[in-house]
C-alpha cells in the first residue's frame, strides 16, 4: 500500500528538541530506526548554521511516511531560525510547517533502503553560546551506530567551551574546524559549544 498511512494503532509520534527526533512509543510500534547523524555548525558574526544528515531505515514490509516534528532550541540567546530547508538525499525538498518552535513535516521511507534526510538551518543568536539538544536520542531506546559533529569556527574567534572532547582541530581556509565523532551514542548532555 504504497503511500498509505498506517493503522491508528501503530501510528508513531516522533518529535525532536533541536534537531533530535525523539520517539515516543514502545518498541513493538516502531516503523523505523534512526540510526547516525552528521552535523556541521558554521559559526558567523549574528548566527549559527548547522546542515545536518539524519539516516533512518524502515522497519515495515511497506512504504511508509514517517511524521516528524523537530523543534529547535529557542532562548534569550538563540532565536526561531530565520531559514530553513528540509530535503531528502535526492534534492527532493519535503514541505514543512511551522508549529510554535517547532516544523512538522513527513519523511517517505521506502523499505528496505535506508534513508538520508538533510536539514539545513540558520539561527540567530545574541550571544556568543549555541546549544543543541542531543539527549533525545535516547527516546528510540538504542544508541546511534554513528554521530559526527563539525564546528566551524572563524579564525578571528576562538571556541572557549565546548561540553564534549573533540577529535581533532584542523584549518580551512578562514576556519578553525573541530571534528567530534562517536560511536554507539546514547548522550546524557546537550552539544553545547561557546566562543
Amino acid at each position: 500500500m504504497e503511500g498509505s498511512q498506517l493503522p491508528l494503532s501503530r501510528q508513531v509520534l516522533l518529535s525532536s528538541l533541536s534537531g533530535l527526533f525523539i520517539f515516543c512509543g514502545s518498541l513493538q510500534a516502531q516503523i523505523a530506526d534512526f540510526s547516525a547523524e552528521r552535523l556541521t555548525f558554521t559559526i558567523q558574526p549574528d548566527y549559527v548554521e548547522m546542515t545536518g544528515s539524519y539516516y533512518f531505515t524502515n522497519r515495515t514490509r511497506q512504504m511508509v511516511k514517517l511524521p516528524i516534528i523537530y523543534p529547535f532550541c529557542v532562548n534569550s540567546r538563540q532565536a526561531f531560525p530565520d531559514t530553513i530547508h528540509v530535503n531528502v538525499a535526492d534534492g527532493k525538498s519535503l514541505n514543512f510547517q511551522r508549529r510554535d518552535e517547532n516544523i512538522y513535516f513527513s519523511v517517505p521511507l521506502k523499505h528496505p533502503e535506508r534513508t538520508e534526510i538533510v536539514i539545513y538551518f540558520r539561527q540567530p543568536v545574541s550571544q556568543s553560546q549555541f546549544e543543541y539538544i542531543l539527549t533525545s536520542t535516547r527516546s528510540w531506546q538504542k544508541p546511534l551506530e554513528s554521530a559526527d559533529f563539525t564546528i566551524r569556527m572563524p579564525l578571528s574567534q576562538n571556541l572557549s567551551g565546548l561540553s564534549f572532547p573533540y577529535e581533532r582541530v584542523d584549518t580551512t581556509g578562514n576556519f578553525q574546524i573541530y571534528h567530534l565523532h562517536f560511536e554507539n551514542f546514547y548522550p546524557e548532555k546537550n552539544l553545547i559549544f561557546s566562543w
